[in-house]
């Protein structure tokens, strides 16, 4: 079982009613139940992990959207950004707009960026991040 899986276990034994959406490369990414709860409300594909588990997901570019429709239907989330967390869209967009990411996100053009660039720009988002 990978560590995120891990961690999302264990942080629902602590609150079972937290939808828990985890930074996972270009992705958010939710686990088991709340991978259902994702896709009930989005309609994303649930895509097994391993034998036991599930996920389902959706862009990083489309994060704003998201947490504005959980927000919308009163469903309580956390964001786990590596091994940041964020209580509510307004606190996680605040913190990534400050380091301008979301202004950096927006400007890539995704039809001509090599696999190697958005690799290292992604790199470089996480970094940002990590030395906040």
């Amino acid at each position: 079982m990978g560590g995120t899986i891990k961690e999302y276990k264990k942080l629902k034994t602590e609150n079972k009613d937290i939808l828990y959406i985890f930074l996972s490369g270009a992705f958010y990414i939710c686990y088991d139940e709340d991978a259902h709860k994702i896709n009930e409300i989005f309609g994303y594909k649930i895509v097994p992990v391993g034998i036991e588990h599930v996920k389902c997901g959706f862009p990083i570019n489309s994060i704003e959207e998201k947490l504005k429709i959980l927000d919308d239907k009163n469903i309580k989330y956390k964001v786990i950004n590596e091994k940041i967390e964020f209580k509510n869209k307004t606190e996680y967009l605040k913190d990534i707009r400050d380091l301008g990411i979301l202004e950096e996100i927006e400007q890539l053009d995704l039809n001509n960026i090599s696999p190697i660039k958005a690799f290292e720009k992604l790199q470089e988002f996480q970094n940002k991040i990590k030395n906040k």
